[in-house]
């Protein structure tokens, strides 16, 4: 099946983007990536819109058609594409009845709700999280995610016919962003996340020699989601309230273990800063400057960014992302 088959609209901090990313890694699907700046906001820009009016990542373009969620994503993909390894136990069997069900146990997690809330509310933490540049990288999205609704007014006077599409939107940005300012919610996020890690724990203890991954000896979806959840809980910081130091060494030897895997070091242990200032300068630099250029100013702004002496709205309010 030829590379231009299937397109992956994605941004490689996200963290439902990464789950296709690792889903399409481990099975050697080929694919062609699409890079969309959520920190940029172009997946509220018009023509993203049209591709998936929820304005999220990822999207997937296939034989036409696209396709948003990562779990629909992921079963798509099982049934298009035959070629070993499957990540998803046959139809009527115990394994694909239990990889499913931890699925859909992981899916219950509110990560959102977890680390931006404990942004908020950082009493909740434990003990403090988020240090040095991921604790800047994550105060300035939760913070720029209440400041949409001016840009997208502005999208949405110059293409009325996606009026209903952006007022959808803004409702469902004032919502999200409620969530994480509201304590009680944050609390019920991580409890329900610590009842969830119980259950897991649980499952890996129970597994024989031999048998590394969650349902069993072979990774299925399951794993998918569980690599990125807590892949994500420890570059956020808070792996230590979850499985660290002993408080679940099951979960805490899975993690370990990923740590090895090509895969996972591929998709989850990536460079944040790559993701903001890369496509940030390229996107508005003419292309003459080349890449030298464009990774020595990235270098400097990294640098004050550090020091403490220059912040990303400014950066971003300077370049002026949604005009």
């Amino acid at each position: 099946m030829a590379i231009e088959e299937l397109t992956l609209y994605y941004f490689p901090g996200s963290y439902y983007s990464q789950r296709v990313l690792f889903y399409l890694r481990a099975r050697s699907i080929p694919f062609k990536g699409r890079y969309v700046n959520i920190l940029l906001g172009e997946t509220y820009e018009p023509w993203y819109m049209r591709m998936n009016p929820k304005g999220q990542v990822p999207v997937i373009k296939h034989r036409g058609g696209y396709l948003a969620d990562s779990c629909a994503i992921m079963q798509y993909l099982e049934k298009e594409y035959d070629t070993p390894p499957k990540l998803l136990p046959a139809a009527s069997t115990p394994q694909r009845e239990e990889a499913l069900r931890f699925t859909d146990l992981i899916n219950s997690i509110k990560i959102e709700v977890i680390t931006y809330g404990i942004i908020s509310f950082p009493h909740l933490s434990q003990g403090g999280m988020l240090v040095g540049k991921f604790q800047k990288l994550m105060e300035w999205r939760a913070k720029s995610m209440g400041q949409y609704t001016p840009f997208l007014e502005r999208y949405k006077a110059k293409s009325p016919d996606l009026e209903d599409v952006y007022n959808q939107k803004e409702k469902d940005l004032s919502e999200f962003y409620a969530q994480f300012r509201d304590e009680a919610t944050v609390q019920r996020a991580i409890d329900g996340a610590q009842n969830v890690l119980d259950e897991l724990e649980d499952t890996l203890g129970k597994r024989k020699e031999g048998e590394c991954w969650l349902c069993g000896p072979d990774m299925t979806v399951a794993d998918v989601n569980l690599a990125i959840l807590i892949g994500r809980l420890d570059s956020a910081g808070i792996g230590y309230m979850f499985w660290k130091n002993g408080k679940r060494p099951n979960i805490e030897a899975y993690f370990h273990r990923l740590k090895k895997n090509d895969v996972y070091k591929a998709v989850c242990e990536i460079n944040p800063f790559l993701g903001i200032f890369l496509p940030l300068v390229k996107k508005k630099l003419p292309s003459i400057l080349g890449i030298s250029a464009v990774l020595a100013m990235i270098a400097v702004a990294v640098y004050f960014w550090r020091k403490g002496e220059i912040d990303l709205n400014t950066i971003v309010e300077k370049v002026q992302f949604w005009k």
